[in-house]
């Protein structure tokens, strides 16, 4: 029993010291984000079922154990590191956020000036010192995509009641112009003839029994050639 208990409790170290790559946090973010989509998020707090269906894809994509608490840990680093971010750039001029490289960059001076401040933290600066040295675009990745997301989704759903409660007759407008659209394009579209119709045509304007065959075989052959002098023909007809 001792064995046991001692076995589990190494175990349960393990998947506490679980490390991730900045690739591996990539893949959680985005499986975040899909469960919300899917409606697994309510009030703010995520159901049993978003954080199944997480632990499955990592599984998948990881290719070794992961366990649910595993994904709740990451989850309170990344907001923690986030919050630290947003502190950091708060106040600061010349950050901005980059929508292809999805992080926050600014210039080498900037960096510089926020370094020297002297309400910025040491432990911090030495963090950002020692990332410098490698790259000389420093940028902090991102964390916070999955709330970010969330607060937009949000937002775009209180507009949109907003916009039923009081835009129902520009709904009903709208709907009236869409249906007119329709019938124009249909009105415009070009008729399609029959090979009956092409037959009928024919023989009122009375094509010789000699002639007959041959261009009813030419004009089968030739449908842009049949369709035209069909067209012509019925608006002369009908004028």
């Amino acid at each position: 029993m001792g064995k046991q208990r001692k076995q589990g409790v190494v175990n349960e170290s393990r998947r506490d010291r679980m490390s991730w790559s900045a690739e591996m946090d990539e893949i959680l973010l985005d499986t975040f984000v899909a469960e919300d989509e899917k409606g697994n998020r309510h009030d703010g707090i995520w159901t049993s079922t978003a954080f199944d269906n997480i632990v499955k894809v990592c599984v998948e994509k990881f290719g070794h154990v992961i366990e649910k608490e595993n994904v709740k840990n990451r989850q309170k680093t990344l907001k923690t590191n986030f919050a630290a971010c947003y502190d950091a750039f708060r106040g600061h001029r010349g950050f901005a956020w980059n929508p292809k490289s999805q992080l926050f960059e600014a210039e080498l001076e900037v960096w510089k000036e926020m370094l020297e401040s002297e309400n910025y933290d040491v432990s911090a600066k030495a963090t950002i010192l020692k990332r410098k040295a490698k790259s000389s675009d420093f940028q902090v990745r991102k964390i916070a995509l999955v709330e970010k997301q969330i607060e937009v989704i949000n937002i775009g759903i209180t507009g949109v009641a907003d916009a039923l409660k009081e835009g129902n007759a520009i709904a009903k407008e709208s709907l009236l112009i869409a249906e007119r659209k329709v019938s124009l394009a249909e009105k415009s579209r070009p008729r399609t003839y029959s090979e009956e119709e092409l037959i009928v045509e024919l023989q009122n304007i009375g094509i010789p029994s000699t002639l007959f065959v041959d261009v009813v075989l030419y004009f089968l052959k030739n449908h842009v050639e049949m369709h035209a002098f069909l067209h012509c023909l019925l608006r002369c007809v009908w004028r």
